[in-house]
Formats: structure tokens, C-alpha cells, sequence
């Protein structure tokens, strides 16, 4: 367990140190505790996240979930348009559980919609998970960078507020 987390926080830091967009931001669960977001974008297209939620009590533990969006279809660097494709999710906490899914993403104005269907590789069940964005601007600045509110509903719910930060 604790080699396959390494190795998943190496590839992610490479993949991170290589991206073009940087996530970083905190939230809230309600079942658990704090959420931290990091992960990178490349444009807004393939996408890779790591959620870390903190337990809320002595009995629960932190859990760790990296998801790659890899869009398919709709492929663009702008937020703009739709995206569509395969997911691919990891949840480590006292056990690790793989899952595969399709996903579809809006952006509508300053709105992102999302659907994921994920398939636990372990469970013969599907699980729908919600998100939506919230992309704050201003009109009187042309910034470079994101502000962005998150609400996801699933199996793991939580609200975030990040920053998209290009570089």
C-alpha cells in the first residue's frame, strides 16, 4: 500500500511540474472534514485531481482520490464548450479501490457542469457523482488566473473555492 501511494504522489507530481493550469484551493465535506484540491490542467482539456479529505473524527481516516479526466470529444483549451470521455479514479484510504467511468462537462458563461458514472472495479454497482463550477471574473481586469467556486454531490460531497493558476 504505502509503495503504490508513493508511486501515485510521484506520478502526480510530475504531472503536475509538466501542466499548464495548477489547481490548488480548499474546501469542506460535510461527512468529513477539510478538503485540500491540488492538480493541473492541460488548457482545459485533460484534467488530473487530487482530493484529500481529512476525517472528522479519531475513527475515520484521511482519504486520498485522484481522478484523470481524459476528454475524448470536445477536446479545447478555453473554458468553453462541452468535453466528454473516460475517467479514471482512485480512492485510498485504509483500503484502495479503482474505478473506471464516463464523463460529460458544460461550460455554460461562468458555469461549468459536470456528470461522472463511475464503475468500481471491486463492486458490481454504478455511482453518479454531480459537480459544478463556478468561475468568478472581473469586468474591470483581464486576470490570467481563476477563481473558482466547486459543489460536488456523490458519494464524497464537498464545497470548494480554488484558484485555476496558469504557468
Amino acid at each position: 500500500m504505502k509503495v503504490f501511494f508513493t508511486f501515485s504522489m510521484i506520478v502526480t507530481g510530475v504531472i503536475i511540474a509538466f501542466s499548464m493550469n495548477y489547481i490548488i484551493g480548499v474546501g469542506y465535506s460535510p461527512n468529513r472534514s477539510w478538503v485540500y484540491d491540488l492538480g493541473a490542467m492541460n488548457g482545459f482539456s485533460d484534467e488530473i485531481s487530487l482530493k484529500i479529505f481529512t476525517p472528522a473524527s479519531t475513527s475515520q481516516s484521511n482519504i486520498y482520490r485522484i481522478d484523470a479526466y481524459i476528454p475524448i470529444l470536445g477536446r479545447n483549451d478555453q473554458n468553453k464548450g462541452y468535453r466528454f470521455g473516460p475517467i479514471v479514479s482512485t480512492e485510498i484510504s485504509t483500503t484502495t479501490n479503482f474505478s473506471v467511468g464516463i464523463y460529460g462537462q458544460y461550460y455554460l458563461g461562468p458555469w461549468r457542469i459536470g456528470l461522472t458514472l463511475f464503475k468500481p472495479l471491486k463492486e458490481n454497482v454504478l455511482r453518479p457523482s454531480f459537480d459544478l463550477w463556478y468561475f468568478f471574473s472581473s469586468k474591470g481586469h483581464n486576470f490570467i488566473d481563476y477563481f473558482v467556486a466547486e459543489l460536488q454531490v456523490g458519494e464524497l460531497s464537498s464545497v470548494s473555492l480554488f484558484f485555476i493558476e496558469p504557468f
